[in-house]
């Protein structure tokens, strides 16, 4: 009795096998941890050194970690939205990703710390809104090309006619000092102002509801608790179903993932225009939460491929993720480099057509400022047209090779864009050049996500075993 007691618990482990990282992958999170600590270090002392670039290069590392958490939020929330079979084995790794948003809750206080720096543009008209002052009755504005502005005299008792102040041409004759007076005139003199400058300060005004600091804290927390639960909760309810093989999990995460979607949808595009589109305040476009989501959601299945090859290479799920799964990783990845493709193009096009000066400020900085044109032209061709002759036939997404070499020049190019999308906007743009402050800060934060996502990684099943579906899955074959 014994010994068919034995068979049968030896029959039962080979029905069901334990997935487990190995032991060349189970200490990786250690070795993320060392090389976080190793960019933390470095980001402390670029702040040390020169606290603006810091504050730029933070948010720029900080978004990196972030796209990639939403996207492996999204695309879990899509296979539950769809009851895909065919995506249970890869699924877990995707949770995995999701669960790292736990350390974004230490990662965003810099960004909160550093946004007198990276947010000034924005933030003392906030100030100013919420104090209630009124502006000064005389104020000077200066131009590009001008040394005065002209100014008015007015006065309650006696109004007299507009008088300009003629030009100077140099310094030879210094504006007469004296309180209460601008260039020699009466404190009452006021000024005739730049209409583009009026322009600007009226569309700011407009937008002191939102932008205004103490807002922008409770949002930026906001999001980052919201991608913390779902993340963990996601997580949480499919390692649980690996030991109750209760059906009622699958089918309750399936019944609240519409209202998890809705969540993630506003929050990822509430923090793309609080972190990258208020970079420039004037500026706005409509489709640029879109922009950002497709941007994160390219990004994972390039992470999902690269990850699940390299694991396929170290002897794991070897017969659990086949040709199969990634032929279907591929033509989601092509299809969304399409879409993200499009995206961009529709915004640029658009804003590019109407001529808007509010608009175009964001692809002027992009194209005539600095060093960003080449960058521009390196995204087109190396974020799309590439990438879209790679793996665009059936043959190239089943050979791995050409698949994984597609994914790592879009994950690449990710990381560009990204910087892109940063980065112009970072003062003293002419003689800009990439710095060792940039490379610390994106190891750092992106080195400690990871590190919490392989320590999860190492703690737990790596394919669902409890999930209902996952007989469809191992034996999935492409149409």
């Amino acid at each position: 009795m014994s010994e068919q007691q034995n068979k049968k618990s030896s029959a039962n482990s080979k029905e069901a096998p334990t997935y487990r990282l190995n032991a060349q992958w189970s200490g990786l999170w250690k070795v993320f941890a060392v090389l976080a600590a190793l960019g933390l270090a470095g980001a402390a002392a670029g702040y040390s050194s020169n606290p603006t670039r810091f504050a730029y290069s933070w948010l720029f590392g900080f978004l990196v970690a972030v796209t990639i958490a939403i996207g492996a939020m999204m695309w879990v929330l899509i296979q539950y939205l769809t009851s895909a079979g065919w995506s249970v084995t890869v699924r877990r790794t995707a949770e995995f990703f999701g669960s790292g948003t736990v350390v974004f809750l230490a990662l965003v206080v810099p960004v909160i710390l550093t946004m007198n720096t990276t947010f000034a543009g924005w933030l003392h008209v906030g100030a100013h809104h919420e104090g209630g002052a009124e502006a000064p009755h005389a104020a000077v504005i200066m131009g590009e090309s001008s040394m005065l502005a002209q100014v008015e005299h007015t006065d309650s008792a006696h109004p007299a006619p507009s008088q300009a102040m003629p030009a100077v041409a140099d310094h030879a004759a210094p504006a007469p000092a004296g309180h209460g007076a601008v260039l020699g005139h009466a404190a009452h003199a006021t000024v005739r102002e730049d209409p583009e400058e009026l322009l600007e300060q009226e569309i700011m005004s407009r937008k002191t509801w939102w932008l205004n600091k103490n807002f922008f804290i409770a949002r930026s927390v906001f999001y980052v608790l919201v991608w913390f639960g779902l993340g963990s909760w996601l997580l949480r309810r499919s390692i649980l179903q690996d030991t109750s093989k209760d059906v009622k999990l699958t089918a309750g995460t399936a019944s609240m993932a519409p209202v998890a979607t809705i969540f993630l949808a506003f929050t990822l595009t509430g923090g793309a225009f609080d972190w990258i589109m208020s970079l420039e305040p004037s500026w706005y476009s409509t489709i640029f939460g879109v922009n950002f989501f497709a941007s994160s959601f390219v990004a994972i299945h390039a992470v999902l491929i690269l990850t699940l090859m390299s694991m396929r290479s170290s002897g794991m799920l070897v017969k659990e993720v086949t040709v199969e799964h990634f032929h279907d990783l591929g033509k989601m990845q092509f299809g969304f480099l399409v879409f993200w493709a499009y995206i961009s193009f529709s915004q640029f096009m658009l804003i590019w057509y109407a001529g808007i000066p509010e608009e175009t400020t964001w692809y002027h900085r992009r194209w005539d400022v600095g060093p960003w044109a080449p960058v521009g032209l390196a995204l087109v061709g190396l974020h799309f047209v590439v990438p879209f002759f790679l793996i665009i036939s059936r043959n190239f997404k089943r050979k791995l090779g050409w698949l994984k070499l597609g994914a790592g020049i879009i994950l690449t190019m990710h990381v560009v864009e990204i910087y892109w999308f940063v980065m112009p906007n970072l003062p003293k743009q002419d003689d800009f050049a990439f710095s060792w402050i940039d490379a610390a800060c994106l190891l750092g934060a992106v080195g400690a996500y990871l590190a919490v996502v392989f320590r999860n990684m190492a703690s737990h099943s790596l394919i669902p075993v409890g999930d209902p579906r996952l007989s469809r899955a191992l034996k999935f074959q492409n149409a």
